[in-house]
Formats: C-alpha cells, sequence, structure tokens
C-alpha cells in the first residue's frame, strides 16, 4: 500500500509513519524539520519500508501540489 503523511517528523504523524512502515507499506513523508523528520524516514526504513520523504510547509500550496505530484 502507498501512504502520504504529512507533519511526520513528530507526534501522530511520526506514529503514524512508523505503524505504516511495520505493515511493509511504501511511505511518502514530509515535515517541515529536517532533522526529525530524516529521523522517521530512518527508523521507518529499519522497519522495513521504503521512504521516500520531503521538507515541506503544508500551508504552501504550490509545493503540497508538486510533492503530491511526485507522489504519484
Amino acid at each position: 500500500m502507498n501512504t502520504i503523511i504529512t507533519g511526520a517528523s513528530s507526534g501522530i504523524g511520526e506514529a503514524l509513519s512508523i505503524e505504516a512502515a511495520k505493515r511493509g507499506d511504501k511511505l511518502f513523508i514530509c515535515a517541515r524539520n529536517a532533522q526529525r523528520l530524516e529521523k522517521v524516514a530512518m527508523s521507518c526504513r529499519e522497519a522495513g519500508a521504503e521512504v521516500t520523504y520531503e521538507i515541506i510547509d503544508v500551508t504552501d500550496k504550490e509545493a503540497v501540489a508538486k510533492w503530491l505530484e511526485k507522489c504519484e
């Protein structure tokens, strides 16, 4: 399954990312904090998931639209 998660660098977004990774989902995750997002991506890869991540502010509609196109 392909899964897209915003706000993946902490809290609920991080927890959802790790759970999806444990299921073996292909993850597309984004957040604003590069260091924390990289750590989450590493944890997800260690759990066996393929992960693509990008630093994005979801209030930037154009950036989000471009990212979603890349996820397809």
